[in-house]
């Protein structure tokens, strides 16, 4: 985690005890919500979760008091005498609800210091109004979320600690218990998923992805969305229609966790958020392709602008330059989606950065996206092609004259199934100078078309500008894919635009009964930091 000065494991201290000794008090006898489990024992836990990230001691006696402002009844009198017999200093406070309550948050001042009631007042809820009547769940939870949207690194902290313990604890109660473990909370089991994605995705942001507690937060919300989904509380992505994101009719009387869009990583794990996309949909060289303006983190930083997934303003834009995908909605995207091909090198398909599957009107549209920041679209087809066959022109032969060779080359005949699989018959002589990565990607988006059902294929270049990103890179990919546009759409004569989508031409199929595919192709582009 960020701005730590202490390590994991601190030795004994008399605020620390002091702390403990002060929740015991307060949440004495209060247990937690639907069960038999002593309360303290969560701010316990919220302090250890701390503690073991090496945070300094303000923080984590900031955890261990984080519920001391919100949750303890100090309006009661039962309450009162037991803080006035632990604590001295509030032996003589007053016994209204707000005084008390006042005499509460200076011991707090006063014992451990304005920085730990700081931490504790920000991460402490408004329950009640005015009036003293509980206020709505909702509107109590988008505060939560909005005052962490601003937090400091160590306001992050307690809140990401407090979620955890959080997330575990219901995990283990819907094992336990079932549907039966969620009907106690106001929210339920959706209200619990779409809190806790948004802020684990702002913790995210705020502390970083790799090495604090964000990692285990994104694990911790998919262990209990897989439990809901496993005991029918709510209804996952195999109950879910991908295209609209609507439930199966046999699931009509479950919750979807949300009806949006829905991203899925390679194994089919859902995406809650931008710091949950590399450890859920790691990039095919791993690591050395996620950083700051390289296409994988862009993209992924792309399609999760609002917190949680959703289509980037620019691809909305994008489809509406063309009647066919007017109104188009993104129900499912995948990242790095791979479609295996019939032609070509074993255990080697095409890798999408993003496969993306929606509803324009009554039409299934499928999407792919092929992401680039500065890096180019590789070489072109026919000296691609030349390369395979020198390397299989060095292979032996057998006396047959067939080359048995395991390390043969399998490209050119891809190539050729990826030509025919667009143009049909008549592959145009100009496709050699376009470049494989094109040719191979459209195919492979209408090959996904197919299979899927869809009769609409669009392919798209999300190119991302700015920064430090290569200019000349950019304005070279933009020049390569005006050029397959026009071999494509003989009828794009003038200067190609990006930001609009060309076509439609009609892709004969290859199953038997005549099947045609729609295709549309264009670029999109993003700025930057």
């Amino acid at each position: 985690m960020t701005d730590r000065a202490g390590t994991a494991g601190h030795s004994y201290s008399e605020r620390i005890d002091a702390a403990l000794r002060f929740a015991s008090a307060a949440h004495h006898q209060d247990v937690r919500k639907g069960t038999r489990i002593p309360y303290a024992m969560h701010p316990f836990h919220v302090g250890l979760i701390l503690d073991r990230y090496g945070w300094p001691e303000d923080v984590v006696i900031a955890g261990i008091l984080h519920d001391v402002l919100e949750d303890p009844h100090y309006g009661a009198q039962y309450v009162q005498q037991r803080l006035r017999a632990v604590c001295s200093p509030l032996s003589a406070a007053p016994r209204d609800l707000d005084g008390f309550k006042g005499a509460v948050v200076a011991f707090v001042r006063e014992a451990f210091g304005q920085t730990v009631l700081d931490l504790v007042e920000h991460v402490t809820e408004k329950k009640t109004d005015e009036f003293g009547q509980k206020r709505p769940w909702r509107i109590r939870k988008e505060e939560q979320l909005a005052g962490l949207a601003k937090a400091t690194p160590a306001q992050a902290a307690v809140k990401a600690a407090d979620c955890l313990h959080n997330l575990h604890a219901m995990s283990r109660d819907v094992g336990e218990r079932g549907a039966a473990a969620m009907s106690r909370f106001k929210g339920g089991a959706v209200g619990a998923i779409w809190y806790n994605a948004h802020a684990t995705e702002m913790v995210s942001q705020l502390l970083g992805d790799t090495g604090t507690c964000a990692t285990e937060l994104y694990a911790a919300l998919d262990e209990l969305e897989a439990a809901l989904t496993s005991c029918g509380v709510v209804a996952g992505s195999a109950h879910r229609d991908p295209w609209s994101g609507s439930l199966a009719v046999s699931e009509v009387g479950k919750k979807p966790l949300d009806t949006g869009l829905w991203a899925l990583g390679p194994r089919g794990g859902r995406i809650h958020g931008f710091g949950h996309w590399f450890s859920a949909a790691p990039p095919k060289k791993g690591a050395s392709q996620w950083r700051d303006q390289a296409s994988a983190k862009e993209l992924a930083r792309a399609w999760t602008r609002g917190g949680c997934p959703g289509m980037p303003a620019e691809l909305r834009s994008l489809f509406e330059s063309n009647a066919l995908t007017r109104g188009l909605t993104i129900a499912t995207a995948y990242a790095e989606h791979v479609t295996s091909l019939p032609v070509g090198p074993d255990r080697e398909g095409r890798n999408h950065d993003l496969l993306a599957l929606g509803m324009a009107g009554q039409r299934k549209v499928v999407v792919g996206i092929e992401a680039k920041a500065a890096e180019q679209l590789g070489p072109e087809v026919g000296a691609y092609r030349l390369a395979a066959e020198a390397k299989n022109c060095a292979l032996v032969p057998d006396d047959n004259g067939v080359v048995v060779d395991a390390r043969r080359s399998l490209i050119p005949e891809r190539i050729d199934d990826c030509a025919r699989r667009i143009f049909g018959a008549k592959v145009p002589n100009a496709l050699e100078t376009v470049r494989y990565q094109l040719v191979h990607a459209v195919a492979a988006t209408i090959l996904e078309a197919e299979r899927r059902g869809a009769d609409l294929a669009v392919f798209v270049v999300h190119q991302f500008v700015g920064g430090n990103v290569d200019a000349s890179r950019i304005a070279a990919n933009t020049l390569e894919l005006q050029k397959f546009v026009r071999l494509l759409f003989p009828s794009v004569e003038n200067e190609f635009e990006p930001g609009k989508l060309y076509g439609p031409v009609h892709i004969p199929g290859s199953a038997p009964d005549g099947y045609v595919v729609d295709l549309l192709v264009g670029e999109a582009t993003s700025v930057v930091a």
